[in-house]
């Protein structure tokens, strides 16, 4: 049976950064992976921001997690050979004097300082979205190519002559072991579940506080769109994806019977898109939806299962995983092979009364 330090379950952002440091630091592992084109990671924008909500709230930890994922994402880009950071600054609109004022309340506060662009033109905006009541512009900011960098890994991957298995995992074959796990013909020291919005279906983690939230967006065409260089929020995101393709949404739902993309959400995005375009012509090239796991807390959760010590769990980055993922997976990597103490906001050791 051959020997293994580690498997992941799960080749999304979660999975791929944390497969990619353990390698990097001489470890044996397989990914299992099946492709499940309805996972967040390959439908999200991929937006890193660092003030967020009609609150203008700061993310967590954002001054010191920002130039971690931007120096891993730039050095990742180095290895795969292909762009996969694309820096740009944040453009939120205000239509409401009522957020206006939000903004003017919260703007003095200098933990944000440091995000906010002195160039905010609002002239500019007007001149194609209409009358405002104000906006402002955050940096540094950005949009990590989630999709690209997905497929690139795993083709790199297996490009190194690492292990990768295709296929749906299957429960009834994961074996525990006194000193670690079997599955099928593999064993390793542990396994490490980053299944994202599927852990609700994993057995030994199911209990953990996740709650699903459905998103559903937009692929567009606007020929002549005069922002390519901005990421504009004004009720929707507009994302510039290149070639005059933008992603326009997203929706949130937490009640859903499907992941099939609906009607009335289509209808609900594309009422936001056209009041924000004013007349400008649109096409619309494709429709779909995903699912992610979220949890109150907001923060990801890592470690090992508290009665299974082999097996751990990455998982629950969310809408904000993009500047998260390189942070968290560095302290998972650090936490399996060196013992060192995860981050205690992180830490799966808050939530040992679910078991």
């Amino acid at each position: 049976m051959p020997q293994l330090d580690y498997l992941i379950l799960g080749q999304g952002l979660a999975g791929s950064l944390l497969a990619d440091r353990l390698w990097q630091a001489g470890q044996k592992v397989a990914l299992i992976d099946a492709g499940h084109q309805q996972a967040s990671s390959q439908l999200a924008a991929g937006i890193i921001n660092p003030i967020t909500g009609r609150w203008f709230t700061k993310s967590w930890q954002m001054e010191r997690l920002l130039p971690i994922a931007f120096a891993y994402y730039r050095q990742l880009e180095q290895r795969l050979g292909c762009p996969l950071l694309d820096e740009k600054e944040v453009a939120m609109l205000f239509r409401f004097p009522e957020v206006a004022n939000n903004w003017m309340a919260r703007s003095t506060d200098p933990n944000l300082q440091p995000f906010v662009s002195p160039n905010f033109d609002q002239n500019a905006y007007e001149h194609s979205f209409g009358a405002l009541a104000g906006g402002v512009e955050f940096s540094p900011a950005g949009r990590l190519n989630l999709p690209l960098l997905i497929a690139r890994y795993r083709a790199y991957w297996q490009e190194q002559g690492q292990l990768l298995l295709e296929e749906a995992f299957d429960f009834e074959a994961l074996e525990l072991l006194e000193n670690g796990v079997a599955y099928k013909s593999l064993q390793a020291k542990a396994i490490i579940f980053c299944e994202g919005a599927k852990a609700q279906q994993n057995p030994y983690f199911k209990a953990l506080p996740f709650y699903p939230a459905k998103g559903e967006v937009l692929f567009v065409e606007i020929p002549d769109y005069p922002f390519d260089n901005k990421m504009v929020k004004d009720g929707i995101f507009i994302i510039p994806l290149g070639q005059q393709r933008y992603w326009v949404g997203s929706s949130y739902q937490h009640h859903y019977d499907s992941l099939a993309p609906t009607q009335a959400e289509r209808y609900r995005l594309l009422g936001q898109l056209e009041q924000l375009l004013e007349g400008h012509s649109f096409k619309v090239l494709d429709h779909q939806a995903a699912a992610r796991p979220i949890q109150r807390k907001r923060r990801p959760i890592l470690g090992a299962h508290p009665q299974h010590p082999q097996l751990y769990i990455f998982n629950g980055l969310g809408a904000k995983g993009s500047y998260l993922a390189p942070y968290c997976s560095a302290q998972l990597s650090a936490h399996l092979l060196q013992q060192k103490a995860l981050d205690e906001e992180l830490d799966i050791a808050n939530y040992l009364d679910y078991f």
